[in-house]
């Protein structure tokens, strides 16, 4: 195989990044869960189902056009869990083009051009025959993007499935629960399952992390980021440095860039959340949130500022899919949302005491005007 040239290359992905923001359904989402249990317990799709059957009452019937889908990876030690809304014509769509971004990463990685870099790891994945879990590697692709560039539109919750870890829990403590038997006296293993939650839906996620790859101007970056996303493609602007300087730039350089960005305070117009810290910034105020029921409703409604969320997306999102949360639960819960926002001294962020056409709203203001 021939590889493609520089040109190509990045003309290519963002043709591929067009078609996946093309395929993309705001009505009819596709999210992704990367699960996997301690080194000696590997998580497989027998795992999953005895995890299922052991805490049957955390998991709420689906409903009718509700389907989920479990795929072992071929490892043996890790599952993907895609979960989604209406047929699963859409996911076929997706393992499509996303075997066509790995097989145009593949021939891109032979180019001997110094242009575009790959984490070892990459190359070592992408440059595996294709077979028919291959669109799996862009998935894992997706995730460490997500873990090492987060974005406002492109990042991972990483937890253990049911398991309410402190802060200040150490990994010991975290292992040793997830070893316990479950309260129903049956052993499934892992007990709680280490979960890498893709919070958009697949193809949203990689339109923003194909943008990450070829340093859009757009991408709102969250946290710390390594001098180089894992897969990096230089622009073609001819009036930027060269691009030798850009790949492989200074010591001095890449400190510099990350003290600008440091320093730099979080737009005052949006609604800002760094999962590490859990710092909530809004209207100039950044403050850490330590009442952890509070911070998961708020992070639910600001994923689903647009549309509103539902009941169901609340249970989901901040009580892990818990049916035996009532509706009554949630909404006081709500309630005690508005009452943190306003002992923080946010200014500008509004929650309705009603749902409106049954979704939660979070309305963001100017806070400048809001009294």
């Amino acid at each position: 195989m021939n590889s493609i040239s520089f040109a190509d290359c990045r003309g290519g992905l963002e043709r591929l990044m067009e078609e996946f923001a093309a395929a993309y359904s705001d009505e009819t989402p596709i999210h992704h869960q990367r699960l996997s249990g301690l080194p000696d317990q590997p998580f497989s799709k027998q795992v999953w189902e005895d995890f299922r059957i052991a805490n049957q009452r955390r998991f709420e019937t689906h409903k009718k056009n509700e389907w989920e889908l479990l795929v072992p990876h071929p490892n043996g030690l890790i599952c993907s869990r895609f979960t989604g809304v209406g047929d699963q014509v859409r996911l076929d769509l997706f393992h499509k083009l996303a075997n066509t971004g790995i097989a145009f990463l593949r021939e891109a990685s032979l180019g001997a051009e110094p242009y575009w870099t790959f984490e070892p790891q990459i190359a070592d994945m992408i440059e595996l025959p294709p077979t028919s879990d291959t669109y799996l590697s862009w998935l894992e692709l997706l995730h460490l993007t997500a873990k090492e560039c987060r974005t406002l539109f492109l990042h991972v919750d990483v937890g253990n499935w049911n398991h309410k870890a402190n802060p200040y829990e150490s990994v010991e403590q975290v292992a040793g629960a997830m070893s316990e038997p479950t309260p129903f006296g049956i052993g499934a293993f892992p007990l709680y399952p280490i979960v890498e939650d893709l919070q958009h839906d697949v193809f949203r996620s990689s339109v923003e992390a194909i943008k990450v790859w070829i340093g859009a101007t757009e991408v709102v970056r969250v946290g710390k980021w390594p001098v180089r996303p894992p897969v990096f493609v230089a622009s073609l602007d001819k009036e930027e440095p060269e691009r030798s300087a850009m790949i492989s730039p200074s010591h001095e350089v890449a400190v510099a860039e990350e003290t600008v960005e440091e320093s730099s305070p979080p737009d005052p117009t949006k609604l800002v959340i760094d999962e590490e810290s859990r710092m909530v910034s809004y209207g100039g105020i950044s403050e850490p949130w330590d009442n952890l029921k509070p911070y998961k409703i708020l992070k639910s409604l600001n994923k689903h500022i647009k549309h509103g969320a539902e009941i169901s997306d609340l249970r989901l999102e901040a009580w892990e899919n818990n049916s035996t949360i009532s509706d009554e639960s949630i909404e006081r819960q709500v309630c005690n949302l508005r009452d943190e926002l306003k002992e923080k001294g946010y200014k500008g962020i509004t929650i309705p005491k009603k749902p409106v056409g049954g979704k939660y709203k979070l309305i963001l203001t100017d806070p400048q005007n809001s009294e």
